[in-house]
């Protein structure tokens, strides 16, 4: 059997992707691209290796249950963190919206850690300020997959749309414009 998807950031590829980006620096709506699709992206691995319908169901009919659900799905991190954020108050938005942010909070503390101190992020007000901005970038990406999820648990999610990768031809086109404000 396959490694359950970890929360740990040194064994997540995708997720490494992004703190790499919010250490270069990269511009908030690139960080917030990036975080959306590997957010995506570890729904799908996670739904691979447990039952989203019948997790969502146990955490809304019973979720005093959920630990042995874990348990029996080898003590995933993914069904553990479920049971953290169904337990009331939620965030705004539901359980399946509480699940989809507490994903993204997990990786954004240890991508606070890698960041700062670095020459690019010399104090941890500067990097949380940036995340922020990030957070708001993504939201609306997190609360469509989470309506997704609400809507079908067992149906993989999609990148929503303006959240997936831009080709180079397409990133040349948005920039267009703003070359030719320049040259005037």
């Amino acid at each position: 059997m396959a490694e359950n998807e970890s929360l740990d950031l040194g064994k997540s590829l995708r997720w490494r992707s992004v703190c790499d980006a919010v250490c270069r620096g990269d511009s908030a709506e690139d960080v917030a691209r990036a975080a959306v699709v590997s957010t995506v992206r570890t729904i799908r691995k996670v739904q691979e290796q447990v039952p989203f319908a019948d997790l969502f169901n146990i955490a809304s009919v019973a979720p005093e249950r959920l630990p042995t659900f874990a348990r029996a799905h080898g003590g995933h991190d993914y069904i553990k963190l479920l049971h953290e954020v169904a337990q009331p108050p939620l965030y705004g938005g539901g359980m399946h919206f509480a699940f989809v942010a507490a994903i993204v909070e997990k990786f954004w503390d240890q991508i606070i850690l890698r960041a700062v101190p670095s020459r690019r992020w010399p104090s941890l007000q500067s990097c949380i300020a940036f995340l922020t901005v990030v957070r708001a970038n993504m939201e609306p990406g997190l609360r469509s997959v989470a309506a997704g999820l609400a809507q079908d648990p067992a149906c993989r999610p999609k990148v929503p749309a303006g959240y997936a990768k831009s080709t180079p031809a397409e990133r040349t086109r948005s920039m267009l414009p703003q070359s030719l404000m320049r040259m005037r």
